[in-house]
C-alpha cells in the first residue's frame, strides 16, 4: 500500500472546480488531484472523519481540518471509554465442515448387492443406458431387487420398486462408504417421480469421490452422466448429486472441468465455477457443441456411443467473467460508482485482492437491488 498522503480541503475541492464532491452513500466521489483523474471519480472521501482512499492511484491519507474537527467532536467520549472496563472478547476459530461418517453396515450390504449384480434387470437397464457393466462394478455399483434395498424405517423396509434399484455408494476421500443412492428402473413404463431417486438418511458424499484427489477433475450431477464419462475414458470423473452436493473442502484437483446438465439448474455451474477460482482452481466446462440437442452426457452417450469433450481445454477461462462486467458497464453512474466505492472498501479496507473485490461487490449490488 503506498504511503500517506498529505491533501487539504481546498486542493481537493478546487481541482476541476469540483466543489463539495459527489455523494455516493455515507461518502463523498472525487476526481483525484493527486493522479491527475479526470474519468472517473475514484477518490472516495468519508465526510465525517476525513479520510480519503483514491481507488485508482491507491493514494490515502486525511484531509486535515475534517480528522480534527471529528477528533474534538469524540475526544470526551473517547476518554470516558478509556477508563470503563470493557468484556473480554472470545475469538473461538470457525468450525470446520461435518463430515460424513464411514457406515461399515451400509458397505456390508453393498457387497452383496454388488454380487446381485450380474445378469439382474440391473444389467438390463444399464445396456438401455449404454454403460458396461465391468464400469459399473468397478465404481462400486450393484442392483437391489424389489425388497432389498436397505432403506429401513419403523423396522421395515420402504421406498422399494417392482423392477429394483441400481445402487451407487456414496463415498468420502478415501473411497469408504458414507451413503447409499438408489436409482429406480424403468423401461417403457415410467417411475413415479415419488420414487425415482431415493438416498439412505443420512449425510451424503460423492460418487468415486477419489476423483477430486486427481491434478483434473471432471465433475458431474449424476451418476450416468459420471459412468458415461468414465465409459469414455475420463476415469476421473465424479457425481456430486446435483448442483448443491459439492464440498468444497474435499477438491484438491488444481483443475475443474463442470460437465453439468443442461437445464436450469445445470447452469449453475457459473456460480459453482467462481467460487473455485476464489479458491484458487483453474476452471473449465463444457460448450453446449458438446450435448447437441441432449440435456446431459449420458442421453449424448445413448444416443452417439461418444464423449467428445476435447474442446474443454481450449475453454478461456476469462469467459466466466466477461457477462458481469459487461452488465456493469451498462449500469447507470449512481449503480457503478456505488459499486465502484463497494470495491474500495474490500480492496483497501478489506485486503482482499482487487478481482475478488470487484466480483464479491458486484455481487453485493445484486443482491440488495433484489
Amino acid at each position: 500500500m503506498s504511503d500517506q498522503t498529505k491533501l487539504s480541503l481546498s486542493e481537493l475541492e478546487s481541482y476541476r472546480n469540483q466543489g463539495s464532491g459527489q455523494k455516493a452513500g455515507k461518502y463523498l466521489r472525487f476526481y483525484c488531484p493527486i493522479h491527475g483523474g479526470d474519468h472517473q471519480r475514484s477518490l472516495s472521501l468519508d465526510p465525517e472523519t476525513g479520510h480519503f482512499r483514491c481507488f485508482s492511484c491507491t493514494a490515502w491519507g486525511y484531509i486535515e481540518e475534517r480528522k480534527q474537527e471529528w477528533i474534538a467532536q469524540h475526544k470526551d467520549e473517547w476518554i470516558s471509554q478509556k477508563h470503563e472496563p470493557k468484556e473480554k472478547q472470545v475469538f473461538r476459530k470457525p468450525e470446520p465442515p461435518r463430515e460424513p461418517e464411514v457406515r461399515p453396515e451400509l458397505e456390508a450390504a453393498l457387497h452383496d448387492l454388488q454380487r446381485a449384480f450380474p445378469g439382474s434387470l440391473g444389467e438390463q437397464y444399464l445396456k438401455l443406458r449404454r454403460i458396461p457393466l465391468n464400469i459399473a462394478q468397478e465404481y462400486g455399483a450393484g442392483y437391489a431387487a424389489f425388497g432389498k434395498w436397505p432403506h429401513v424405517k419403523d423396522g421395515r423396509c420402504v421406498r422399494q420398486w417392482k423392477l429394483g434399484r441400481i445402487v451407487f455408494p456414496h463415498t468420502n476421500l478415501q473411497g469408504r462408504v458414507v451413503n447409499l443412492y438408489g436409482r429406480a428402473i424403468e423401461f417403457t413404463e415410467p417411475v413415479p417421480k415419488e420414487y425415482k431417486h431415493d438416498h439412505l438418511p443420512g449425510m451424503k458424499g460423492v460418487f468415486n469421490a477419489k476423483a477430486l484427489l486427481a491434478d483434473t477433475s471432471f465433475i458431474s450431477e449424476g451418476c450416468f452422466n459420471a459412468l458415461s464419462l468414465m465409459s469414455a475414458g475420463y476415469k476421473n470423473a465424479c457425481a456430486i448429486f446435483g448442483v448443491d452436493g459439492i464440498r468444497w473442502e474435499w477438491i484438491k484437483s488444481k483443475r475443474i472441468v463442470f460437465c453439468l446438465d443442461q437445464d436450469k439448474a445445470g447452469e449453475n455451474w457459473r456460480k459453482l465455477a467462481w467460487e473455485a477460482v476464489v479458491r484458487g482452481k483453474e476452471v473449465f466446462w463444457l460448450p453446449p457443441s458438446v450435448y447437441g440437442s441432449h440435456k446431459d452426457l449420458n442421453e449424448v452417450w445413448m444416443a452417439t456411443g461418444k464423449l467428445d469433450i476435447g474442446n474443454w481445454q481450449g475453454k478461456p477461462q476469462e469467459e466466466l467473467c466477461e457477462s458481469w462486467r459487461k452488465e456493469i458497464k451498462n449500469w447507470p453512474d449512481d449503480l457503478q460508482e456505488a459499486w465502484q466505492e463497494r470495491v474500495a472498501i474490500m480492496y483497501f479496507d478489506g485486503g482482499l485482492e482487487k478481482d475478488k473485490a470487484e466480483k464479491f461487490a458486484y455481487e453485493a449490488i445484486k443482491k440488495n437491488r433484489k
